[in-house]
């Protein structure tokens, strides 16, 4: 990677870091899933300068938010498990804006619903909530609004870097 390249990688990462700090709540019946617009500028990068570059600013920004805010492994591994796959996929079709926004919002919305039917009951032994048997149960009463908050996260996450990467592009010399 060049030094330019490392630099851009850099910025893009700390705008990321600082809009994750900007966390609202989508949905009151998952209010423990917090919206943040951070993955927005992780996409334009990558759309204009590869996958690597987005997924790679996916994760500097998800380390530095461990370290600055969370503590949290498990929610952290699953916010970059969530956004390296949403920028990938939405890269890889951007082409075709069609395809590549229901495969990105599709795809992530249904891989992180099932990855919280494991993880939900991790949370429950790890934070000592109970058994991992009543995580299950607390999952199976959720499972429908962990799918709609992602499907609303990368939704809006899809549509506003498409609005954005059309001003923005052209610095890079695209779109």
């Amino acid at each position: 990677m060049k030094t330019k390249d490392i630099a851009i990688v850099g910025i893009f990462s700390a705008l990321a870091f600082g809009l994750m700090f900007l966390e609202v709540p989508l949905l009151p019946f998952v209010s423990f899933l917090k919206y943040d617009p951070s993955e927005i500028v992780a996409l334009i990068l990558a759309v204009n300068t590869g996958i690597a570059q987005g997924v790679m600013v996916v994760l500097i920004k998800d380390i530095l938010f461990y370290f600055a805010k969370s503590g949290d492994v498990i929610g952290i591994v699953m916010n970059f498990i969530a956004g390296a796959t949403f920028v990938a996929l939405a890269t890889k079709f951007w082409k075709s804006k069609l395809i590549s926004s229901i495969l990105s919002v599709g795809g992530t919305s249904a891989l992180m619903t099932g990855l919280n039917a494991a993880t939900v009951p991790l949370y429950f032994i790890v934070m000592k909530w109970g058994s991992a048997s009543d995580g299950f149960k607390f999952f199976l009463k959720v499972w429908w609004g962990i799918l709609v908050f992602n499907v609303l996260k990368f939704s809006i996450d899809y549509v506003l870097s498409a609005l954005i990467n059309k001003r923005v592009g052209s610095l890079f010399g695209s779109e």
